[in-house]
C-alpha cells in the first residue's frame, strides 16, 4: 500500500485478535499500515511464546493478552454457537490496573475481569491444555476417555507429573500443586467434549502445538528439565500433520 494512501487511513485505537496462534503475526502485519503507538492489541489465543515474537516484530504498539474457557464451535461458515460459559481474563505483563477501555469488555453479556496476575492464568490454561488436547488429538478420543479408559488415564497422569514438574520449576509452584485436581474436573467436565486439537487433527487443519507444548518444552530446555512426554506428544502431532493433503492451512 502507498504510503501516502496509508497516512490517510485513521488508525485503529483498539484491536482484538482471536485467530490461531500461528496466524496471529501476519493478522497484525496485515493491517500494520493502521496501527500506531496508540494502538492497543489484545490477544485472546490459545498457547503462549506469541507475546514475546509480536513485542519483537511490533515494538511499538502496546499488547495485552487475554484467556478464556467460554465454550464455542462453528456449525457453519456464519453460524457460530455458544456452548458453554465460563470466564475471559485479560491483563498485561507488569500492569496491575486496568487501562479505561476494558470498561467496554466489562459490559458484554459474557463474564470478563482483568487479572493483575495474567501470566498465572496463561500458565494454568497452558498447562490443562498441554495435559488434554494431545493426548486426545493422538488417540482420537473424547475428553472423558482421559480417565474413563485405563491406559489413557495412566498416561494423563505422567503427563500432569511432568507438567508440574516444568511449572514448579518455571516459578508457577502454586499450579503444580493443584495440577492434577486441575485437570481431573475439566476432563470430567467436558467428557463428552472432542478439544480443539483433536478437531483440527479431524478437519485436516494445522494444529497449536507449537505454542502449547512446543512453549512447554522450551521452557524445560531453558530451565534444565525432562519433557520426554511432551516431546513424544509434540512429535506424534507432528507426524500427524504431515500425513494431512497439503492444503491452505497446512501450506
Amino acid at each position: 500500500m502507498p504510503a501516502s494512501y496509508a497516512e490517510d487511513i485513521d488508525p485503529i485505537g483498539h484491536l482484538l485478535i482471536t485467530t490461531k496462534a500461528y496466524d496471529a503475526i501476519d493478522a497484525v502485519a496485515s493491517i500494520a499500515h493502521r496501527l500506531d503507538t496508540n494502538s492497543h492489541v489484545v490477544l485472546l489465543v490459545n498457547g503462549m511464546g506469541l507475546l514475546e515474537q509480536l513485542e519483537e516484530k511490533f515494538p511499538q504498539l502496546s499488547f495485552y493478552v487475554g484467556t478464556t474457557t467460554e465454550g464455542a464451535y462453528r456449525r457453519s461458515r456464519r453460524d457460530i454457537v455458544h456452548a458453554g460459559t465460563g470466564i475471559t481474563k485479560l491483563g498485561r505483563r507488569d500492569t496491575t490496573r486496568p487501562p479505561p477501555w476494558f470498561s467496554a469488555f466489562k459490559s458484554l453479556e459474557v463474564s470478563c475481569r482483568w487479572e493483575s496476575e495474567i501470566d498465572r492464568a496463561l500458565w494454568q490454561k497452558l498447562a490443562i491444555n498441554c495435559a488434554v488436547n494431545p493426548l486426545t488429538a493422538v488417540h482420537r478420543c473424547l475428553n472423558g476417555e482421559l480417565k474413563t479408559r485405563a491406559d489413557l488415564a495412566e498416561k494423563l497422569g505422567h503427563l500432569c507429573d511432568e507438567i508440574a514438574a516444568i511449572a514448579t520449576a518455571a516459578g508457577q509452584s502454586e499450579l503444580a500443586v493443584r495440577l492434577h485436581q486441575q485437570v481431573s474436573k475439566v476432563v470430567s467436565d467436558t467428557a463428552a467434549n472432542r478439544s480443539s486439537m483433536l478437531q483440527d487433527i479431524d478437519a485436516k487443519r494445522r494444529t497449536e502445538i507449537d505454542y502449547i507444548s512446543g512453549y512447554l518444552i522450551q521452557t524445560a530446555a531453558e530451565l534444565n528439565i525432562r519433557a520426554t512426554l511432551n516431546e513424544e506428544l509434540l512429535a506424534e502431532i507432528r507426524k500427524l500433520e504431515l500425513s494431512m493433503p497439503i492444503g491452505k492451512d497446512l501450506g
